[in-house]
């Protein structure tokens, strides 16, 4: 009757027809074997302190050495149940022993193991179950034994034996319960080494035999994570998103929610990203706000990055109602002003911005940057002058910060676009002296390039120039071009025309297709007119005539080209440009008056005398008032072939009067002293 009720795991039963046994037939044969079997129904009962009596009076009575045996490792059952850990251990070790050969003394080599294990004694329990799979490598438990080595190997993070052990287990038993696991440490132990890809092979190889499960949706969880600790953010977004689409309930969702909304909002390379990012924030608040209490202020930047004032705006202002005394509440207020300077929302933008910097005064960061914005919010609001006003405040609070370089930058570039050259000038050296390493260096090199041109400074700006150009490889193709141009068109004005030529050669070969290569071949042209080579400018000036006749500068060509004919004694070709030129459309005024002069002086070297007059008169009344002298001098030549002395004498004596430190006096006093009295 015992034994039935055991077969069919009624243990009270069991228990009790076991004792009735014991009571009434105490001199049977069946005895030792009937207290064996009440001990392990007491022990499915849950009652191992009854068990540990009825085991340890079998033991006193010396019973079969077979019974001994499994009594011992049924009493270290019950021991290890009531917490007498280890006393249980000795007891199995000691079973382990007498049974070097039987099931018995496996099965405590497992237990002897797993409390090695609780005691985090690694080493012991590896060797426990090494000595199990020496002994029993097909029992039905060495699966269990393999994941113990695999266990105690990782404890030691002796990787190697961990791996091979979690393999074992995988390959030997694919269908036992603990393979799922095995797969699980597997992937950790690939990526305590290092080898994160194989780790993502092998999750996705888990989630594809084990659909569902809860190390599967662990296994998601730790791709994301650790893809976010290398900083791949795009690999850890889809890692995330791929939990959330198949765990939506999973208790975790709201954490990898908030792993997802960071990890979007990092991942440059995903388009569209800070959209994405302050949707997830904002569904973070929503379904999971215990999860993160910043989660609105995050969705807030995220919007205004991704140029999206309005519901910036909202979820700011709901983080700023909600958190009153946050952290981030300043820096949320400071964002609150750039979304509603984006929506032109000037005035309340410029009052809020107004109370962060005169609340941040233990934050010289924070006011610094919430100043910054102020000075953009008034500019956009027109007020200019208060604007620059706070850039200074900037430069003062934050001299040497990347602010403080920005407004620097910036009050200079406006005192260049007042024309106060000296000033954007100073403003420009001294930010490059306190910079010499900021990202911004090139483009203030350039624009120091800039206002040395405006003041005439030709030698520093192509110095300037020549700098610009060697900071910006790599950088702004077209503003190196521009540099390397102007440095040579600066050497030109300087009064270098071979150092002009050598620049403009340097540019043709390292731009041929240049869209300035006009411009470089028509300065060129004048480069060449400074070294009196006429010829070759010519040929230059031909060239753009031809080929550039559309061109802003082809007048100017035209003329340059006229000049240089005239000066090869080419009297007929030159005369009929210059006609041209008179009244062309695109010469300016002054070009044209310029033409004009140069007409009178070929028509008087062409001795047509009285049209040269005619030319020159019309020079003296124009607007050019630096080509006045030359043209009276020209006309007073006029007059003097034409026999009236007088009219030749008041031309001269008005260049001599009225431009007396000219080499146009000069040539005047000497044509009066050669007209005699």
């Amino acid at each position: 009757l015992a034994e039935a009720s055991f077969a069919l795991e009624q243990w009270g039963e069991a228990a009790t027809a076991y004792r009735s046994l014991l009571t009434r037939h105490p001199k049977d044969s069946a005895v030792p074997r009937a207290r064996l079997r009440l001990g392990e129904a007491l022990l499915h009962q849950g009652k191992p302190a009854e068990a540990e009596t009825v085991y340890r009076e079998l033991l006193k009575a010396q019973p079969s050495a077979a019974d001994a045996l499994l009594a011992r490792y049924n009493l270290a059952l019950a021991l290890h149940q009531q917490g007498q850990k280890d006393e249980a251990a000795t007891l199995f070790a000691e079973v382990a022993r007498l049974d070097p050969r039987g099931e018995t003394g496996a099965s405590a080599l497992l237990e002897v193991g797993r409390h090695a294990m609780d005691q985090q004694r690694y080493a012991e329990a590896r060797t426990a179950y090494q000595d199990f799979l020496r002994r029993a490598p097909q029992a039905a438990e060495a699966a269990q034994a393999w994941w113990g080595v695999g266990e105690a190997s990782y404890g030691l993070k002796d990787w190697p034996r961990a791996s091979d052990a979690y393999q074992t287990l995988i390959d030997k038993f694919p269908r036992h319960a603990l393979v799922e696991r095995a797969y699980y440490r597997l992937i950790e132990v690939y990526r305590a080494q290092g080898q994160g890809e194989q780790a993502d092979k092998l999750a996705a190889t888990l989630r594809q035999r084990f659909p569902g499960s809860d190390l599967s949706a662990a296994t998601l969880l730790t791709t994301g994570r650790e893809a976010f600790k290398a900083k791949r953010y795009a690999a850890a977004s889809e890692a995330f998103e791929s939990f959330l689409k198949s765990y939506p309930e999973h208790a975790d969702a709201g954490v990898a929610t908030a792993n997802l909304a960071a990890s979007l909002y990092l991942a440059e390379e995903l388009p569209d990203h800070w959209r994405r990012a302050a949707e997830a924030y904002a569904q973070l608040a929503r379904k999971y706000p215990t999860v993160s209490d910043d989660a609105l202020f995050w969705a807030g930047s995220a919007w205004l990055e991704a140029g999206q004032p309005e519901p910036a705006s909202e979820a700011l202002r709901a983080f700023l109602k909600a958190q009153t005394a946050h952290r981030y509440g300043p820096r949320g207020r400071l964002l609150l002003g750039k979304s509603l300077v984006a929506q032109k929302h000037h005035a309340e933008a410029c009052s809020l911005l107004e109370e962060v910097v005169s609340a941040a005064k233990d934050d010289p960061a924070l006011r610094s940057e919430a100043r910054y914005e102020l000075a953009w919010a008034l500019l956009a609001d027109g007020k200019e002058d208060a604007a620059y006003r706070v850039f200074e405040a900037i430069v003062n609070d934050d001299p040497r910060g990347p602010l403080g370089a920005d407004a620097r930058f910036r009050l200079a570039s406006r005192a260049y676009q007042k024309k106060e050259y000296d000033q954007a000038i100073a403003g420009y050296q001294e930010w490059l002296q306190l910079y010499p390493q900021h990202a911004l260096r090139p483009k203030v090199v350039y624009n120091l390039a800039f206002a040395q041109e405006a003041k005439s400074q030709y030698g520093p700006a192509a110095e300037s120039y020549e700098e610009a150009a060697r900071l910006l490889t790599g950088g702004d193709e077209d503003l190196r071009q521009q540099a390397a141009y102007r440095r040579g068109l600066m050497l030109h004005r300087a009064g270098n025309p071979a150092g002009a030529l050598a620049a403009f050669e340097v540019f043709d070969t390292t731009w041929p297709q240049s869209k300035l290569r006009v411009e470089v071949a028509y300065y060129r042209g004048q480069a060449l007119a400074a070294q009196e080579k006429w010829d070759e400018a010519a040929t230059v000036f031909r060239r753009l005539t031809e080929t550039a006749a559309s061109h802003a500068l082809a007048p100017s060509a035209r003329l340059n080209l006229a000049v240089a004919l005239q000066n090869q004694q080419k009297y007929e070709e030159a005369r009929v440009l210059y006609q041209s030129l008179v009244n062309m459309t695109g010469l300016s005024p002054a070009e044209q008056t310029e033409a004009l002069l140069h007409l009178g002086e070929t028509l008087y070297a062409q001795r047509h005398h009285a049209e040269a007059l005619d030319a020159f008169l019309r020079v003296e009344r124009g607007p050019v008032t630096a080509l006045r002298a030359p043209a009276r001098y020209w006309a007073a030549l006029c007059y003097q072939h034409q026999g009236e002395t007088a009219k030749a004498r008041e031309k001269l004596h008005l260049v001599i009067n009225e431009s007396p430190d000219t080499d146009w006096a000069k040539k005047a006093k000497q044509a009066l002293a050669e007209l005699g009295t």
